[in-house]
């Protein structure tokens, strides 16, 4: 029996090896996992480049489909707001087709929250987006990544490993899925050539985001 389809909405090529490795990873074979992407990640010039790339990092992290979005509505920007209603309409596009494609009446659709891991407006506003989406379309399941707003949080995985480790959780409201390498991330990542400079490199391995994600329930 085919697990619910799970569907990751993202703003941008890399969102998903840089925050996301560990949820994807703990992802049973059998589930068919979807990836929306809001955007092309062509701020400066290299939505081409990056949509290729992501494409490459997807693979590695076993997702089946992707969808990326090439609109001047939603493009990479911190100056450009993205409106909730444009969001909405480029979500029920593609969970119109993962319904027909899988028979599944329901997808359980995960993002950021609104916080959005580095508080870039981007992300911010996918949650938003998603947000609305789902007061409109109560019948999916929706939870989203709990920023670490901690700087010893967010940049100290042992930590974080060993709270997890010791009251880990699994309820209707949150889940926590764990890591004990930042290697499948890494890997994810090298795809991403056009952005895996040396700062990247040291967030891939020292970053909590690596090792641990925690979804609430929206």
């Amino acid at each position: 029996m085919q697990s619910t389809p799970l569907l990751l909405v993202l703003a941008h090529p890399d969102d998903e090896s840089m925050f996301f490795t560990p949820f994807l990873m703990s992802q049973p074979p059998s589930r068919p996992i979807y990836l929306l992407c809001l955007s092309n990640g062509g701020f400066n010039g290299l939505g081409k480049i990056r949509t290729s790339e992501l494409m490459e990092a997807a693979q590695s992290l076993h997702i089946d489909d992707v969808k990326i979005v090439d609109s001047a509505k939603l493009m990479d920007s911190q100056q450009i707001v993205w409106r909730p209603e444009d969001v909405m309409e480029e979500l029920l596009t593609y969970a119109t087709h993962i319904t027909t494609t899988t028979s599944s009446s329901t997808i359980t659709i995960v993002t950021f929250d609104e916080w959005g891991v580095s508080n870039h407006t981007n992300h911010i506003q996918t949650y938003h987006g998603v947000k609305a989406f789902a007061s409109a379309n109560p019948t999916h399941n929706y939870y989203s990544l709990i920023s670490w707003r901690s700087t010893l949080l967010k940049y100290a995985p042992p930590l974080l490993l060993s709270i997890s480790s010791i009251s880990k959780k699994r309820t209707p409201l949150t889940t926590t899925h764990t890591l004990f390498s930042p290697l499948p991330a890494a890997i994810a990542m090298r795809k991403h050539k056009s952005q895996y400079v040396w700062y990247r490199r040291l967030w891939v391995l020292f970053s909590t985001y690596s090792y641990v994600n925690v979804l609430s329930k929206i």
